[in-house]
């Protein structure tokens, strides 16, 4: 449930990061709501950017299930592009898109690989982050690398904007 990561999130970030982003979630819902910079191309979520540029985005309980398995394969896509999914892709999914499928990764794999990457780099000290596009296949983050995009890691950078500035790269990542 949303309250048990609430408190999971408290428990790794501390109190102050939690309120941080309980404003910031409850701010952007209000600003998409009401459409706020949205002439401007300001966009306050993967989905509000696609369904401006009418890509379909969905979101899936299961993303293994048989339903969604062929609501996607209905679509026939060239590329799937999975994004912050903490979900093991299966072999029969894996197979609908016809030119791959895709994942953002925001560490250097495979030094990093699995859940909360930005965690563990700030926790190990590092100086230098990285952000990765990679190719799905069977295992956790272990297909081949598409691309990658390295960047210093601020001294005094929270880990909540390091974050942010981290979704920045993944975007100019993407569009290279």
């Amino acid at each position: 449930s949303s309250w048990w990561q609430l408190k999971r999130y408290a428990r790794a970030f501390g109190l102050i990061n939690t309120c941080q982003l309980v404003v910031r979630y409850f701010w952007t819902k209000l600003c998409a709501a009401l459409k706020v910079g949205r002439g401007k191309r300001r966009f306050y979520s993967v989905r509000g950017a696609a369904s401006y540029h009418r890509v379909p985005v969905e979101i899936a309980a299961n993303v293994n299930d048989g339903e969604f398995v062929e609501r996607l394969r209905a679509m026939r896509p060239d590329v799937v592009l999975s994004i912050s999914c903490p979900q093991i892709f299966e072999k029969d999914l894996l197979g609908v898109p016809s030119q791959g499928f895709l994942n953002i990764h925001g560490a250097d794999l495979p030094k990093y690989r699995g859940l909360m990457p930005s965690f563990w780099m700030f926790a190990h000290g590092e100086t230098e982050a990285c952000v990765s596009i990679f190719e799905v296949n069977e295992g956790i983050d272990t297909g081949q690398i598409i691309k990658k995009r390295y960047f210093d890691i601020r001294p005094d950078e929270s880990l909540h904007a390091f974050l942010k500035r981290s979704k920045m790269q993944v975007c100019e990542l993407i569009l290279d």
